[in-house]
């Protein structure tokens, strides 16, 4: 991991939706046609199907998109640097990518504590309860040895 590499390294780490480096998950292995690119978005939640049915802006989309699958298929981390610090893990209660379980598999790489916590909502509830997620993170880091940082954080919007 490469922010082992650094002189300062992080105090702590908080990871949202996210399932530890060296889990086997693949994006879609290789390349796939417009088709296929527009069929895993639409199953993967993650786009409106209103956006879906826009040719022009899936053409500027899409190979951004494939891109990133390609990068994600060929990521291997390498566990040989653990992190010295805490690292707090947050999931959605129904995200299928990234639930406890795969949380609790961050403790492979820090020498630190791992602290695990559950939020409503799927894969995508770091925006669907964005002012949790950041009352958590605040909370957390006003107990915690540099809470002075706490107050540098965006504060939750009220709809």
């Amino acid at each position: 991991m490469e922010l082992t590499q650094r002189e300062n390294g992080p105090s702590r780490l908080f990871v949202a939706a996210a399932a530890d480096p060296g889990s086997e998950w693949s994006a879609g292995a290789g390349v796939a046609t417009r088709r296929e690119l527009i069929d895993w978005l639409s199953r993967s939640a993650a786009t409106d199907e209103a956006v879906l049915a826009l040719p022009d802006l899936l053409d500027l989309v899409l190979p951004a998109v494939q891109a990133d699958r390609a990068w994600l298929d060929g990521y291997r981390p390498s566990i040989q640097h653990r992190l010295s610090c805490p690292i707090t893990v947050f999931v959605g209660a129904s995200d299928p990518r990234a639930d406890l379980a795969a949380g609790a598999r961050w403790s492979d790489w820090t020498e630190g504590s791992v602290s695990l916590r559950e939020l409503p909502g799927g894969h995508f509830f770091p925006t669907e309860q964005r002012g949790a997620l950041l009352e958590c993170i605040r909370s957390d880091m006003a107990n915690r040895p540099h809470a002075a940082s706490a107050a540098a954080l965006p504060q939750p919007q009220t709809e």
